[in-house]
């Protein structure tokens, strides 16, 4: 490859980096707000209102999610750094698996208590009552859950796997991942169709009750 390709290959990675490096400052910025928005109440004295501490919990693991997945991989561009260790790629992918599904567990526990909210008082009243302490120990469990079902996941990570022929290659800032097994992609693909099942049932579950509210 020519000087002027790589040169103009290396424009249009920076170029691609800061496009992203911007979307995580406005990601990270809105996330922010988000979460001392609804967590004033508590600095006030107050007590949060359920749906406040959901959105809390889904604005700290939203914010954790972009600054793993966006913000180490571009830093490369804007200042030299060493290959990570195989002690990083751990952190990194299980933090990231984490923040991941606490976000998918979070929205799940919001979607539930949107429906609770619509149900006829006649049917909810014992429901509503414990709602509180329900969404607060949901949120919570979310994150032990995340970290229960996902704790087994670094033991494939190790890291970047560097030879003499890719020295000079930016594989060696990329963990690596082997030994997979179809037993962990489902319990993975399980763990998710589940959280999805239950906002997709949610979702139905409204839209059907509205319906007959309005009849």
């Amino acid at each position: 490859m020519s000087v002027r390709g790589k040169s103009l290959k290396t424009s249009e990675e920076v170029a691609l980096q800061i496009i992203l490096l911007c979307q995580f400052g406005v990601g990270t910025m809105a996330n922010d707000f988000l979460f001392v928005h609804n967590f004033s109440p508590v600095l006030t004295g107050s007590k949060q209102r359920p749906r406040q501490v959901i959105l809390s919990h889904m604005a700290v693991a939203n914010a954790l999610t972009l600054f793993l997945t966006v913000f180490p991989n571009n830093m490369m561009a804007f200042a030299p750094r060493n290959p990570p260790t195989e002690l990083k790629c751990k952190l990194k992918f299980f933090s990231h698996l984490v923040t991941r599904s606490t976000n998918l567990c979070s929205t799940c526990v919001l979607s539930v208590h949107q429906f609770v909210t619509l149900v006829p008082i006649s049917r909810g009243k014992l429901l509503r009552a414990s709602v509180p302490n329900l969404v607060s120990y949901s949120c919570y469990g979310c994150w032990f859950f995340s970290v229960l079902s996902n704790i087994h996941i670094p033991i494939k990570v190790t890291g970047p796997q560097i030879t003499d022929n890719n020295t000079d290659s930016k594989s060696k800032f990329f963990c690596s991942t082997s030994g997979f097994t179809v037993r962990i992609v489902f319990l993975q693909f399980s763990h998710d169709a589940t959280f999805m099942s239950i906002m997709v049932w949610t979702s139905v579950s409204m839209v059907l009750l509205l319906h007959r509210h309005r009849q």
